[in-house]
Order: structure tokens, then sequence, then C-alpha cells
């Protein structure tokens, strides 16, 4: 019972322009909407906590996920990625990134930045 409430207090936080989103506990975020269309993430940036662009046949970063400021949780798993920007830096709430299965050779210098991070 105690979970949907905290998780209604996230969303509703959410809800005010440019409010930062606090941190979700892995529960939380497993719940939490998830986008897979970066078109429709830019519409309500700050908004978008979930993004999911996996399968996508990506070749680059998208550098407008960079918009994303209350991003927590980024899947980009299963496309051609080649390399990740330093500017990954500015996603300061990501707690997920997966890159699986791309084309990376390396990571970013400044992928130790991301104090959130987590898996």
């Amino acid at each position: 019972m105690k979970r949907p409430l905290v998780l209604m207090f996230f969303v509703l936080l959410s809800g005010f322009a440019g409010a930062q989103t606090p941190l979700l506990d892995s529960v939380a975020l497993a719940l939490y909407n998830e986008y897979t269309d970066l078109k429709e993430a830019l519409k309500q940036p700050d908004q978008v906590v979930k993004l999911s662009l996996r399968k996508q046949s990506l070749k680059e970063f998208p550098k407008e996920v960079l918009k994303l400021k209350n991003l927590q949780y980024l899947d980009l798993s299963k496309n051609k990625i080649e390399s990740l920007p330093d500017s990954i830096i500015q996603l300061k709430q990501l707690q997920v990134l997966i890159v699986s299965k791309n084309d990376l050779v390396a990571l970013p210098n400044t992928i130790g930045g991301l104090t959130n991070l987590k898996y």
C-alpha cells in the first residue's frame, strides 16, 4: 500500500515545471513510465525519468538525450553506437546506463563524474 503512494508522490512532484525528480529506488524506477520514443520524450523533457532506445539501429549517441535532466534510467543496448560523449556528465541523475551489444571501444573519461550511476 505504501509503495503506490510513494510512487504517486514522485509522479506528482515531477509534474512541476523545472522540478528535479528525486532519485528513485530500484522498485519505483522499475514501475516508472518508460519512454521508447525520443521525439515523444522531448515534448516533456522535465518529466522523463526512464528512456529505452534499444534496438533502434543508432550509430551515434543521440545528443538530444542530454536535454532530459531528470533521466535516471537510459537503455541504449543493441545499437551500433561506437562512443559516448564526454557531455554525458550532464545527466547527473543517471542511475542506470545500459550500453551492452553496441560497438563501444571505450568509455568517456567523464563517466566517473556520474556519481549516482549504480548499474
